[in-house]
C-alpha cells in the first residue's frame, strides 16, 4: 500500500512528501494519486517535456500537495516531530491500505472473514508507521481521491484497475 506502479514501466514508485507529480526512473511523469501519465509520450525531460503536452489529471486542482488537499492539513503526529506533509502522506497510505483490506474481503466467505478476525485480532495494529486500520472502518474504506469531477474518475478507474489486478 506505500507504492503505486508506473504507469510506463510498472515498477513500484515510492512517494515522498513532496508534491503528488512522480518522475519515474524509467522517464515517465505521472500522477501518485491516480496513477495516469501526465505526458504521454514523453520520457525524461526532452523538449517535449513543456506544459503545452501536458495532460492534466485534476488531482492538483486544491494543490499539487497532499497536506494541503482541503481536510488533510492535521494529520502529523507534533509528538512524534512529524510534519504536516509526511502526516498527510501516511494517512493516504492508510486509507489506502484500509481499501485493499476492503477488496481482500469482499474476495472470501463471510466465515472466512470472521474467522480471520477472531485468530488474528490485532492484524490492523500499527500498518503504517504506527498508525491502525480498525475492522469496522474496512466496510466503508474507499481508495482516497482528490480534485473533482474528471480527477474523482480517474482515482476510480485507477482504484478499479487495481482491484481487478487482486
Amino acid at each position: 500500500g506505500q507504492a503505486v506502479a508506473c504507469p510506463g514501466c510498472q515498477g513500484p514508485a515510492r512517494k515522498d512528501d513532496a508534491c503528488i507529480h512522480m518522475d519515474c526512473a524509467c522517464g515517465v511523469h505521472f500522477c501518485y494519486v491516480c496513477g495516469r501519465d501526465r505526458y504521454p509520450g514523453v520520457v525524461g525531460t526532452g523538449p517535449d517535456y513543456r506544459a503545452t503536452n501536458k495532460r492534466d489529471c485534476g488531482c492538483d486542482a486544491a494543490s499539487p500537495y497532499l497536506h494541503r488537499q482541503p481536510g488533510w492539513g492535521a494529520f502529523g503526529r507534533a509528538e512524534l516531530g512529524e510534519s504536516a506533509a509526511h502526516g498527510a502522506l501516511l494517512e493516504y497510505h492508510r486509507r489506502r491500505m484500509a481499501w485493499f483490506v476492503r477488496v481482500a474481503k469482499e474476495s472470501v466467505s463471510a466465515e472466512a472473514w470472521a474467522g480471520l478476525q477472531g485468530q488474528r485480532p490485532q492484524m490492523l495494529r500499527g500498518v503504517i508507521e504506527g498508525r491502525d486500520i480498525a475492522w469496522e472502518e474496512v466496510d466503508g474504506a474507499e481508495h482516497p481521491q482528490f480534485g473533482r469531477g474528471h480527477a474523482r474518475r480517474e482515482a476510480q478507474r485507477a482504484a478499479e484497475a487495481l482491484r481487478q489486478r487482486w
